[in-house]
């Protein structure tokens, strides 16, 4: 289930209580415990990949023998406890699940060797097939947006070392695939470990072997990994490197503020993949990433060659709901809350910045003055507001800076 849409976006200002975030964790079926439910595999080798969250059902994929063909499956278990509910034949070979923003499931995978499909779950046994060309080295895909409407699917091609968008309307890739190129991406990091979360259907957060993650604005063009605007504080990747340090992971909205959940690996021994630690970042500001929470527990200490743990989060009123599938591990379920008062002040209300569709909008006295900038800190505009909301051309800038009434905001369109 997607989690993110950041199109109307309240960023709290600098002068706000800092965010009192606990994690709780809410159940394990786990090789650690001893308990892991029906069908998770828990030997050292495995061929489930990755799970979809909808309607208070997980969805793990399950390639079964043979990556070309069927019968690949999906097992079904509850949002609950894990409990196994249910397995049906997936559509395509060498699969791996999706769930957009209205809670539709759909695998993207193989049929034969040559042929790559989008497979959209219509009720059981029947699917909407839609092709997106020829079969290639599939990295983790997501989704936004509603397949019954419009969407976005991106995946890394490994093979090409691109960043693939589709636009899919009306079961139908009306769009030409977008492509970003990371020309001189090294071949030990063109893995299919690696994952694509987008923020917005041309700003996405994509995380590589060695613990590299940035930001890709999709509009760019072509990059070169030397000039990439990296964010988690890691180094490039360095050849020769043994393990992966921080693979999978997924992007929510909270509150206001953006996160990263991210899968860390703690121990650099030689062959010992992810067992189930993980990091929360809060990424509002790109600028000023933190680590809000650590953990550090144990599902199982499997040895898999998909060393990429699969995390959904699900934001619902009371908190958030993260679930966390490591391949031959285990599962897990964890809850995200956020006690910070969330009533605003009068000065709050009379200065906040927000933004939609694709302007930056301030609320503010009439007669105050507004500035924009952007990261680097160069002035984008300024005005007096003259309207008790005034809009702005944050002119293609994905993160602006806005000063108004003695408050500093960060916006993210």
């Amino acid at each position: 289930m997607k989690k993110i849409v950041l199109f109307s976006f309240l960023l709290t200002s600098t002068c706000m209580l800092n965010a009192a975030i606990t994690v709780t964790k809410l159940w394990e079926r786990s090789r650690a415990g001893g308990n892991a439910a029906e069908r998770v595999k828990i030997t050292d080798t495995s061929s489930q990949r990755t799970i979809a969250v909808a309607n208070d059902t997980i969805f793990l994929s399950d390639n079964v023998a043979s990556a070309w063909s069927h019968p690949a499956m999906i097992h079904c278990y509850s949002t609950t406890n894990g409990d196994f509910l249910e397995s049906f034949v997936s559509p395509n070979g060498d699969n791996v699940t999706l769930a957009d923003d209205a809670n539709h499931i759909a695998t993207i995978g193989t049929e034969g060797a040559s042929s790559f499909y989008l497979s959209i779950r219509e009720s059981k046994g029947q699917y909407t097939k839609i092709p997106l060309g020829p079969t290639y080295k599939l990295a983790l895909p997501a989704v936004m947006g509603d397949f019954n409407d419009t969407a976005y699917v991106f995946t890394f091609v490994a093979n090409d070392k691109q960043i693939r968008r589709y636009t899919i309307v009306n079961d139908t890739v009306v769009d030409i695939i977008k492509t970003v190129t990371i020309t001189d991406l090294a071949t030990t990091y063109q893995s299919r470990e690696t994952s694509v979360m987008p923020l917005t259907k041309d700003l996405v957060v994509v995380t590589m072997r060695q613990g590299f993650t940035t930001y890709i604005d999709m509009n760019h063009g072509d990059y070169l990994i030397t000039g990439l605007n990296r964010f988690i504080t890691k180094d490039l990747p360095v050849s020769g490197a043994v393990l992966p340090l921080q693979l999978g992971g997924d992007l929510f909205t909270y509150k206001g503020r953006v996160y990263l959940v991210q899968g860390w690996t703690p121990s650099l021994v030689e062959g010992e993949m992810y067992s189930g630690a993980f990091k929360i970042y809060d990424i509002t500001d790109p600028t000023n990433v933190s680590v809000v929470y650590t953990h550090t527990e144990d599902l199982g200490h499997g040895y898999t060659s998909f060393c990429t743990v699969s995390f959904q989060a699900v934001v619902k009123e009371d908190g958030v709901y993260i679930y966390e599938y490591v391949p031959t591990s285990g599962m897990a379920a964890y809850k995200l809350a956020d006690d910070t008062p969330t009533a605003l002040t009068e000065h709050d209300v009379i200065s906040a910045c927000y933004a939609e569709n694709g302007l930056v909008k301030v609320v503010a006295p009439l007669g105050e003055r507004v500035e924009l900038y952007n990261l680097a800190g160069q002035l984008i505009t300024s005005t007096t507001t003259c309207e008790s909301v005034t809009s702005f051309d944050a002119e293609a800038n994905h993160f602006v800076i806005v000063r108004v009434a003695g408050q500093t905001h960060k916006v993210v369109l």
